[in-house]
This record gives C-alpha cells, structure tokens and sequence, in this order.
C-alpha cells in the first residue's frame, strides 16, 4: 500500500487567507513543510480520501493523473473536505475529453451525495451524470475496491450529519485513516480489537493547546486514542502514528511540530509525504 498527503492542514490552511498571526507569517516567509494546504490523502493512487478545495493544486504540485482515480471517500460535507463543485470537472459534457464513460464512485454521507447531486444540477441542469456516481456510506459497512476493503466509521464531529474516518486494508496492510475527528466512541475500539494496524493518522488540530470543543483533537487526544488502541491490542512495535490536519492554531512550526511530537512517538506529517507498506 501506498498513501500519500496532499494536505495536512485544517480549513483555514497555513498560512490561512486573511490571517496576520505569527504562525501564518512565518509559514509564508518560510515556506517548505510549514505550508499546508487543505487535508486530502491519496492511497495507492486510485483511492482519494476527501476533495480538497486544493485538489487542483496538489495535481500540479504532485503531478497526479487523477483519471486514474477509481473512488474517493469523503469524511463529510464541510467544504474543506468536500468540494462538490469539483466534481463536475470530470464531466465528458464540457470539461473532461475522456474516452470511456468509467464513472468515478464516491462514497459518503446522505449529505455528501445530496451535495454532490446538486452540484451537477446547478452545472448542467441535471442531478445524474456518466461521469460520477455517489454512493451512500454506511458505517461498518464494506467498501471494495480492487485489492483495497474501506470501512467507514463513525467519527466525532459535526452532530449533524454522520462524519466517518476510514479503515483501510489491503492484504496484511491496515490504516486507520482518522480526521475530523474528535475522542472516539467505545463501539470503535470494540471494532477495532484486534486488527492490527499499519499506520493510525490522527487529526491534530490544535497540536499541544488545549481544545474544548470535542470535535477536533490535539496532542492529548492523540495519546489518549493510542492509549485506547493498545489496550484494543491494535499496535504493534511497526505500527506508524502520525499526526495531520494542523491549523495554525497550533501555533508551531513543522519543525517545532516534529520535534514535539517525535518525543511522544507520533510523526508530523507534511504535505507531500510519502508512506509505502510492501
């Protein structure tokens, strides 16, 4: 298996549009690791994990073919995550000459497909398309792709629509792909008892300042879930913890990030990382 991030920043992205903070001057001047882009993550580059109002960039910056896509799990509707608009793109009606009607699948919430549906009737008139069909996600419940299974699991997020993290597998390789996302429910540890996991990438939004919120987590959410999933017997001493969706609320650099969270036994990630499982 191989993942890569395309994004690892939250909503406002580093540096963010309007903002003047410290943070997000620095990561202007500085550039390199500490600009991040909206959060999106591609796995063995035919599965997209959320459509970030970046994509269009990351195809330049990571000089991806995404006809190759074959499906794209979406997390949830916010628009950092999911932007439907996007999709009308791969429409042979106007913007994409493809030879082949091979429809891209997406997956998601009732919300995400209502979404989706009426990004193409705003474009074209019309709700359905050749090009896209939307899939509704259930939780638990098996997604195939090829040589890759998808489980969508209940997340921690907005309580108004159903938010999900991934599971992902393919042969021995199993990632726990995990933001937005507050604590996580006993019924995900209880699901997860046993598998062992390849890689746990945990949204890290406020990085080492304290959250209220419960819908997003930091670095003491972090290692509460790693707590919680060595108890569920899911580490093992290969498994790879990483931390992604950092805002500049964070208020670190990727190399304060990094150091920070290296002490605790978690990897920052960066736009652009790489990670690969034979």
């Amino acid at each position: 298996m191989e993942i890569r991030y395309l994004g690892t920043g939250a909503a406002e992205g580093i540096p963010a549009v309007f903002c003047q903070c410290e943070t997000c001057r620095k990561a202007a001047k500085q550039k390199g690791k500490d600009i991040r882009t909206r959060a999106s993550t591609l796995v063995n580059g035919k599965l997209l994990l959320d459509i970030s109002p970046d994509l269009y960039f990351h195809k330049l910056c990571y000089d991806l073919d995404l006809w190759k896509l074959k499906a794209v799990c979406v997390t949830h509707s916010h628009s950092d995550h999911f932007d439907s608009q996007e999709l009308t793109r791969r429409s042979s009606a106007n913007y994409c000459h493809i030879h082949s009607e091979r429809p891209l699948t997406v997956y998601g919430n009732s919300k995400v497909c209502r979404m989706g549906r009426e990004s193409f009737k705003e474009e074209f008139g019309k709700e359905e398309d050749p090009s896209v069909v939307f899939l509704l996600a259930q939780p638990f419940s098996e997604i195939r792709m090829e040589e890759l299974t998808v489980i969508p699991i209940p997340a921690n997020h907005d309580p108004r629509e159903m938010c999900f993290i991934y599971l992902i597998e393919e042969g021995e390789t199993l990632i726990l792909y995990a933001n937005d996302t507050g604590l996580l429910g006993s019924e995900v540890y209880d699901f997860l008892k046993g598998k062992r996991l390849s890689l746990v990438s945990l949204d890290c939004t406020f990085g080492f300042n304290k959250y209220h919120g419960g819908t997003h987590m930091g670095i003491e959410e972090n290692l509460a879930v790693v707590k919680h999933l060595e108890e569920a017997g899911c580490l093992t001493p290969s498994t790879v913890i990483t931390a992604t969706h950092f805002s500049h609320n964070c208020n670190m650099s990727h190399q304060e990030l990094e150091q920070r969270l290296g002490e605790a036994g978690i990897r920052a990630a960066w736009d652009g990382m790489m990670l690969k499982w034979k």
